[in-house]
This record gives structure tokens, C-alpha cells and sequence, in this order.
């Protein structure tokens, strides 16, 4: 839908909405009326159909009612929200009318700011730990730079809870059983000890067995993460029929007699296909195991202050998130072999895994999150007479280990893991603000200061090629800020707004450094450093999977330079004995003045129309630096540096909005549009920064070889302008005595509007056709790409949730209320890259390398067509039912039955591409229960 066609549509609907309510202002009175729900959006209280922004508000009821448990179920919830899982940090990655972040390293930010009662949280993962006993989540949309700042270029998500009282003593207690073992208990108990002091206690737990049918898989053949019990029932296959998994039939397992045109050389298999065992579900990917506890205190100083102090711990032992293949594009494939030689058909996920169901993994890396958040909020409010002081403290650590199989099996040859083997981050936030009492004018000033130290210790490992570590003790975020806004009262019915906050933000690692344990450097084992190929695995699955860390450096082991296996150099001391590969000493600073300016005019008593024009900033960060080595190709030549720190996001929003209140409070109904230009998009993944000399043996010829390597670093770029639009309706209804009906709709238009020519990096090295891996990422032309033209990823042109129930009076036998929720989306895509986009692109799919100089451009930009492998979505649609039954009179109890995902869709919420094959994260199968609800 064109910027024009939005605007066209949405003047007429302001101008025809009051007076299509003001005919029927005169109906029924005996209705209920809606609720009023109040929000801290402006840092002041007001009616949410009173707040001149975009705001959506879910309350604690609407949070256990439709088993919303944590901020990724919010996905979809609110309008423009979608929230993915991040694999190996288990941090949210949350797009917003188009704006996301993918890095969620400790140097990355979200677009999305995420605050607890009013204080910044600095790492995302902790917006996990918070979904429990609250008064209600706000979700701000646009940009919020002036009142709220840091990381709000898009949005804020205000997380707030509930509260001790001092009047009531009482409690509550939820009990929860669903499929897959879902077991969960929810609960608080609020103790006022006298008329100025209360405690609040609330708590959490739940554990649920994971939907995947997950195996651990002997033919993948680094075992050393799977427990001893589990690799002591692995034993080699012996009949052709018991193949069932892609990895059965690796380069590396050699041959047996019974395998047709058996190639190996027994002397270079380094082992056989083995079985597999299936997992325990309570402790394989994609299942829960958490529980937070809160303790609040709430103290009256006197008539004019008071204390809140809460005290938060939360704990995620689950075993993370893993991807499965997307069978649904690969069910027409043809001509993919494996095998060596490859003879197999490996098309379809029945080739691959043996079965068409999706929800299938084979791993060998348990999924394992073990990962403490503590948190500490003191809010202390002043009354000043004709001022309001209010000073906000919060102190949080975040404990974790964490690791999970990358590939999957997809991607046998390398068999990839990533481990995060000790993560420490320390955030301290002070926010104070003064605002008046005034309404002819409003206004609130304010200043910010956060720190936050990051310890990270972490390794990706590849089997056959060694590990890279990442040690950053010390990396360090400082921002401080100062604000103000006012809001004028310029006649009865007319308000200006004019808001201002002016950031600065320093970033710095030091003693940051990269290691490389590598065959290469002969830290790591390898098949010809060890002789006897046949006992690389073995050798291999006796080290711990940690031992570079244990050893080598670490442990003061004598890594002094000695011979290489092949004769060159440097290699050093022997297996742990890592390399350093960079060093990360770096600093930078960013600063940004955002403002807002804003008219409110009320159409009538019941409703008002707004628009506004505001900035918001997000600040660049500081990355890996890497440092060209003696064996480098580049022209620079040997010690020149590369830098890969990037720059800011900025984005500008212009939106004009509608809100009313009509048929006696029966209805409330808001519009808005917005226009977004969207400037310096961070974007993460490989970013190629050198061409070095290597060694490799060629098993064909028994030869030590020269090759050339692309050396890749996981960085993030910036990238040209965005434009964002959109119009956003939101209604609430008492249809009639007894009946509700709710929801949302978005009409999105997003585009890239400026050249933006990057590498390709969404399954290039099987698209591309290219010798070799580093071929398919190396800097050369056919690997570029224009994206000027493409859409943002989770943004469809046009989605709508409806919530409908109905109240059945049953008179002396209560209640009885169903409730169902309908969601439906137009396609959308997946990523930024938008493949089908680019199908009829130049380069790409070819034969050669222009590094080589033969390189010949082959009809089309991917070698198979894009239905196979791409990132687009198809529409699509998910219901949930809920039936409540509430017994007659003040009975302090109720009982719900659940189904959510009714239709049992098999929803992608990420794809990507791994060694050919589409793999991604899908929505989970049908989930149903019962869920009791006791309150004293």
C-alpha cells in the first residue's frame, strides 16, 4: 500500500469517525463500560485513551489467560510486534513496525528499549525473568528519544509490577497442567505489617517437556558434549537399513563391504556410522524450565515520600532453542546427492532424517541455558508541594553458561557448536526526574546515567577445523543524558508538546582478545598431526570440550613456539596451546540531541486527535579488531588493521493519531499513521576482512598443498535509509450485555530506499555454485548485491487479531465465559534478504571465481529455484480458545481450559540456510490444559 493511498485513507477515516459514533452517542446505558487502564507512558499517570501516542497495554488477567509467560509470547500480541528467540544468548530479538536488531552479543542494543517500572534494563535477556505478578506490559510505539532514550528508536516495552498494598492482605495461587508435561505454578501473597510498611511476596515456576522429538546422533562425531550414559549405547551400524540420518553417510565413516562403490581407504576412514539414541523431552531443545521469585517492600516515610524496593531473582535451566528443516521446501527438490561418492538421494527431510516431521532433531550438543538474572529496583518518590521528585535506582547481574548445536546435522562436514562458557554482565541505572503539578503547563525534566560491565568467555567450535575464543573481560558501556518536556495548554481544546534529550554513550574493550585453536596451529588435533586416521575420534572424544580454556594459555602450560606438523610456522607448544588471533583494545563515543514536537486537539469530551514529528538514536557500537597476520594476501599487507566498529541508527517519525471513547463508554477505538525514514540499519552477520595462505593435506594426492582461506569475523555494518509507514487501528467493545469483542489491524509499507550493494549471505555457498565455501563469501563482484528495493523483514502489508467472548450467566451455577483469539497476516518476509527479489540478479550462480579469473556468470542469481530455499512467508493464521467458568457469588476460585494453536499450524518464525539446506524455528504444535485459580 503506497505512502499516498495510506494518507488518503486515513484523513477521510479521521474526519468520518465522530460523526458516524455521534449518531448512536444515546445508546443502551445499562451496559458495563469498559474499563479505564491507566499508563506511565508520558512519566506521568493518565487514561490511555488520554495519552497522545501509540500505546497498547495488556494486563496481568490477559497474561495468564492467554498463557503469555514471557516477553517472547508477546510475538504478535500487540500491533506491529514480532519477537524471535536468539539461540545462543537466549536473548529476544523484537521487531517493531519494521526496526530490529539482530545482535544480541553484549555489544549489540536492541531497537526496542526495555524498562521495569520506569528503569532501563540493559540486557535484553532479562525482560525474560519479568512476566509474573504484574499490574500490566506497555508497549510504546515510535520513537520515544526524549523521555525514555537508550534503544527506543522504534518503541518501548514498560514492564510494570505489581505493587504492595498497604490496605489488603491476601494472596493468590495459579495451578497449571497442559500437554507435553506442562506443569506451572503461579502466585503472590501481599503482608501489610502496619499503615506504612508492606511486603509483597509473588513467585513462579514452570517446567514443560520439549515438542521436538529430539536424538542424539552417534554418526555426527564429536561425542564430548553427550552425557556417558547416552554415548555408551552408541554402536555402529552394520546393515545398510539402518541408515536413516544424512550423517550416516559422511566423508568421514568411511565404508563398509555391504556399501555399493565403496571408496574409502581404510586407512583414511576415521570411524563408522552409529546409532541413535532418542532424548529425555524434559531436557532436549525448545522445552521450559524457569522459575523467578520477587520480593517487594513498599515504606511510608511520611505524608509526602515513600520507598519501593523490590528484589528479583530469576532462573532459566532449560536447554534452549534449536532449528529444524523446513520440509515444506524441500518436498520438490531433485538432484541433491549425498554420500561419497554421492549416490544417495538427499532431497527431502525423509531422506535427510527419515521422517516428513518437522519437529525432528538430530544433535550431538545438548541445549543447555543455565542462566541467573538478580535484580535490585529502589524507587523513592517526593512530594514537593507543587513538584514531584522521583529517583530510580536498579542494579542487575546476569550469570550464564550456555551451549547448542549449530548445524543440527545439516552440516556434518563441519559439525558446529558454540558455547558460551562463563558470561557475566553488571548494569547499574540511576534515573531521576522533577516534573510539575501544573495542567496549563506540564512538564518533567530528568537525567540518566547507566554503566555496564560485560565478562564474556566463549568459543565456536567446528570439528574438523578447530575452535575460535573469544575472551573479553572487560568490555564496558557508560550513557548519561539529561531531559526535559512540556506540554502547553494553548486554549481549551488545543495542547502543544515540546520535548528534548541530549545522549552521549561510550563504549570500550580492554584486554580484549581472540584466540584460534586450530589444526592449523596444531592446538587442535587433526587426522594427520594424530598418524592413525581411525583414531582421531577416539583422541578427539577424550578431551574435554573445553580444553583449549583448561589448558594452553589459561593454565600457565608452556606454549613456547615449536615445529609444525607440516614444517612451517608458527605453531606453537601442542594440543591447548591456543594462537591469539586479535586484540581488542578499542574505544568509541556517540552522542545524539533527539526532540519531539507535538499538537493535541480535543474533537469533543470523549475524543481528540494528535500528531507529532520525533527523533530517536541508536548508538554504534565497538567490535572485534583484527589485525592482518604474515601470511596475508591483502594489499595492505602483514599488521595493517581493520576495524570493524559501526556507526549509529537514526530514525525520524512523523504520526498523526485519533482515540475517542463512544456509545457510553461501551467502545474505544484509536488510528494512527505514521511515516518513518530510517537511517544506518544495523545489520549483523560474516563480514569477510582477509585473504591468507594456508596448508591442507589432499587425502587424493597424499600431498601437503597451499590454499587460499577468506578470513570472516561476525561484525555488523550499517546501511542506507529505510522508509517505514503504516496505519494501526485498535477497538474495544461491549457489543451487548455480555459480550466482548477486541482487536487490531496494521496496513505496513516498508522499503529499502537507497542503494545498499553488500555480499549475498543467505545460502551462497549452495546457491552460488563456487568451489569452495570461502569462493561463495570471498569480496568479489558476483557476490554482491543491491538490496535497494526490499522489504524489512516481519512486516506484512496487512495483519489483524480479533478477540471475541461471551459471558453465559448459568444464575445459582456461576459463570461460564469462552473466549477465542483470531490472528491472521498477508505474506511477509523473513529476513532483509528478500530472495525472490533478486532471482533475475547479475552474478551469483556461476562456474569459476574472478579471484581465479574464470569466472562465468550462469542464467539466474541461485542455482535452484527460490521456492526451495528462500526467506519469504506465506500468509498466514493461528487461533486460541480459552473457557473460563467463575462460580456464583464471591466465590474466591476459577477454572480455565486452554487450547492455543487450535488448528495445530506449522507457522516458520525464522529461516535460514545451512549447507544447502533450509532449516529454521517453527510455532509449537498444538498446546492444551487446564489452569485453577485460587485468590484470598
Amino acid at each position: 500500500m503506497s505512502f499516498r493511498k495510506l494518507t488518503t485513507l486515513f484523513g477521510v477515516f479521521l474526519l468520518s469517525v465522530p460523526q458516524v459514533f455521534a449518531q448512536d452517542a444515546a445508546s443502551d446505558e445499562s451496559a458495563d463500560e469498559i474499563e479505564t487502564v491507566v499508563v506511565t507512558a508520558t512519566r506521568r499517570e493518565t487514561d490511555i485513551m488520554d495519552t497522545p501516542l501509540a500505546i497498547s497495554a495488556i494486563t496481568d488477567e490477559d497474561l495468564v489467560k492467554y498463557g503469555l509467560s514471557n516477553i517472547k509470547d508477546l510475538s504478535y500480541a500487540i500491533p506491529g510486534l514480532s519477537i524471535q528467540n536468539s539461540t545462543d544468548t537466549n536473548a529476544p530479538i523484537i521487531t517493531l513496525r519494521g526496526v530490529r536488531s539482530n545482535n544480541v552479543t553484549e555489544v549489540g542494543d536492541p531497537a526496542v528499549g526495555i524498562h521495569v517500572d520506569g528503569i532501563y534494563a540493559a540486557r535484553p535477556q532479562a525482560a525474560a525473568a519479568l512476566m509474573f505478578d504484574l499490574e500490566r506490559a506497555e508497549l510504546l510505539r515510535g520513537p520515544q528519544g526524549t523521555l525514555y532514550g537508550r534503544n527506543s528508536i522504534v518503541g518501548t516495552l514498560n514492564i510494570i509490577t505489581a505493587k504492595p498494598n498497604l490496605e489488603v492482605q491476601g494472596g493468590s495461587v495459579t495451578l497449571e497442567r497442559g500437554r507435553f508435561n506442562q506443569e506451572a505454578i503461579r502466585g503472590h501473597y501481599n503482608l501489610p505489617i502496619n499503615d506504612r510498611f508492606a511486603l509483597r511476596f509473588a513467585f513462579m515456576d514452570e517446567t514443560k517437556d520439549s515438542y521436538l522429538t529430539g536424538y542424539y546422533d552417534g554418526s555426527q562425531p564429536d561425542w564430548r558434549w553427550v552425557p556417558d550414559s547416552v554415548r555408551a549405547q552408541y554402536t555402529p551400524i552394520t546393515d545398510q537399513s539402518q541408515k536413516v540420518t544424512g550423517t550416516d553417510y559422511q566423508w568421514y565413516l568411511g565404508c563398509q563391504s555391504w556399501q555399493a562403490g565403496c571408496w574409502a581407504d581404510p586407512g583414511w576412514q576415521l570411524g563408522l556410522p552409529q546409532t541413535k539414541v532418542k532424548a529425555d523431552p524434559a531436557d532436549f531443545y525448545n522445552n521450559i524450565d524457569n522459575s523467578a521469585f520477587r520480593l517487594s517492600a513498599l515504606y511510608v516515610i511520611d505524608e509526602t515520600s515513600d520507598l519501593n524496593v523490590s528484589v528479583e531473582r530469576y532462573n532459566d535451566d532449560g536447554a534452549g532453542w534449536t532449528n529444524v528443516y523446513s520440509c515444506e521446501l524441500m518436498r520438490n527438490r531433485t538432484g541433491k546427492l549425498m554420500g561419497d561418492p554421492a549416490v544417495y538421494p538427499a532431497n527431502t527431510c525423509t531422506d535427510l532424517q527419515g521422517t516428513e516431521d518437522r519437529y525432528t532433531a538430530y544433535v550431538n550438543v545438548p541445549g543447555k541455558i543455565s542462566m541467573n538474572i538478580d535484580s535490585l529496583r529502589v524507587i523513592y518518590n517526593k512530594d514537593l508541594g507543587d513538584y514531584e521528585l522521583s529517583a530510580k535506582l536498579g542494579s542487575q547481574v546476569l550469570d550464564q553458561y550456555s551451549q547448542f548445536d549449530i548445524d543440527g546435522a545439516a552440516n556434518a562436514g563441519y559439525d558446529m557448536a558454540f558455547v558460551i562458557e562463563d558470561y557475566t554482565a553488571k548494569s547499574t541505572v540511576i534515573d531521576v526526574e522533577l516534573k510539575n503539578k501544573s495542567e496549563d503547563l506540564a512538564w518533567v525534566i530528568g537525567a540518566f546515567y547507566m554503566k555496564e560491565d560485560n565478562d564474556m568467555l566463549a568459543f565456536f567450535h567446528a570439528t574438523f577445523n578447530g575452535d575460535d575464543i573469544f575472551d573479553q573481560p572487560n568490555r564496558e558501556i557508560e550513557s548519561t543524558a539529561v531531559f526535559g518536556q512540556a506540554t502547553y495548554k494553548i486554549n481549551d481544546k488545543l495542547f502543544g508538546t515540546i520535548g528534548i534529550r541530549y545522549t552521549e554513550d561510550e563504549k570500550s574493550d580492554v584486554g580484549g582478545k581472540n584466540w584460534s585453536c586450530s589444526v592449523w596451529n596444531s592446538c587442535y588435533p587433526s587426522t594427520e598431526i594424530w598418524g592413525n586416521r581411525f583414531s582421531f575420534l577416539p583422541n578427539l572424544n577424550a578431551l574435554a570440550p573445553n580444553f583449549h580454556v583448561a589448558g594452553g594459555q589459561y593454565a600457565g602450560v608452556n606454549c613456547e613456539a615449536g615445529g609444525g606438523p607440516y614444517g612451517g610456522g608458527p605453531y606453537f607448544g601442542g594440543t591447548g596451546c591456543m594462537v591469539q588471533s586479535t586484540s581488542n583494545d578499542v574505544a568509541a563515543s556517540y552522542d545524539s540531541t533527539d526532540w519531539r514536537l507535538g499538537l493535541d486537539y480535543d474533537v469533543s469530551d470523549n475524543a481528540f486527535v494528535y500528531g507529532y514529528v520525533a527523533t530517536g538514536f541508536k548508538s554504534g557500537s565497538i567490535t572485534d579488531v583484527y589485525v592482518r597476520g604474515e601470511t596475508t594476501l591483502h594489499p595492505e599487507g602483514p599488521g595493517s588493521v581493520v576495524n570493524t566498529s559501526y556507526g549509529p541508527e537514526e530514525a525520524i517519525t512523523a504520526e498523526i493519531g485519533y482515540k475517542g471513547r463512544f456509545l457510553n463508554n461501551t467502545l474505544n477505538f484509536s488510528a494512527n499513521y505514521y511515516f518513518t525514514e530510517y537511517d544506518g540499519k544495523q545489520f549483523t552477520g560474516n563480514v569477510p576482512v582477509d585473504v591468507v595462505t594456508a596448508t591442507e593435506y589432499n587425502r587424493e594426492t597424499e600431498q601437503v598443498e597451499e590454499v587460499q582461506n577468506i578470513v570472516t569475523i561476525w561484525g555488523t555494518q550499517n546501511f542506507g535509509k529505510q522508509e517505514m509507514s503504516g496505519l494501526e487501528l485498535e477497538f474495544d467493545w461491549i457489543a451487548y450485555e455480555g459480550g466482548r469483542l477486541s482487536g487490531w489491524a496494521t496496513f505496513m509499507d516498508t522499503e529499502v530506499v537507497d542503494d545498499y550493494i553488500t555480499q549475498w549471505y543467505y545460502g551462497q555457498d549452495a546457491q552460488f555454485g563456487r568451489a569452495d565455501y570461502a569462493q561463495s563469501i570471498a569480496n568479489v563482484p558476483e557476490n554482491a548485491v543491491n538490496l535497494k528495493g526490499n522489504e524489512a523483514p516481519y512486516s506484512p502489508d496487512v495483519a489483524v487479531t480479533l478477540n471475541y467472548e461471551h459471558t453465559f450467566n448459568l444464575g445459582a451455577y456461576g459463570q461460564l465465559v469462552p473466549s477465542v483469539k483470531v490472528h491472521w497476516q498477508s505474506e511477509d518476509y523473513l529476513s532483509i534478504w528478500n530472495a525472490d527479489k533478486h532471482v533475475n540478479d547479475a552474478g551469483g550462480y556461476g562456474t569459476g571465481f574472478s579471484g581465479n579469473g574464470d569466472y562465468v556468470d550462469l542464467p539466474g542469481y541461485f542455482a535452484d529455484p527460490v521456492e526451495q530455499f528462500g526467506d519469504n512467508r506465506d500468509s498466514w493464521h493461528m487461533i486460541d480458545f480459552v473457557l473460563t467458568y467463575r462460580p456464583a457469588g464471591n466465590a474466591s476460585w476459577y477454572a480455565q481450559a486452554f487450547v492455543y494453536n487450535v488448528e495445530d499450524e506449522e507457522i516458520a518464525w525464522f529461516r535460514a540456510v545451512e549447507a544447502g539446506q533450509p532449516r529454521g524455528s517453527y510455532s509449537a504444535p498444538r498446546q492444551y490444559g487446564i489452569r485453577v485459580g485460587y485468590y484470598w
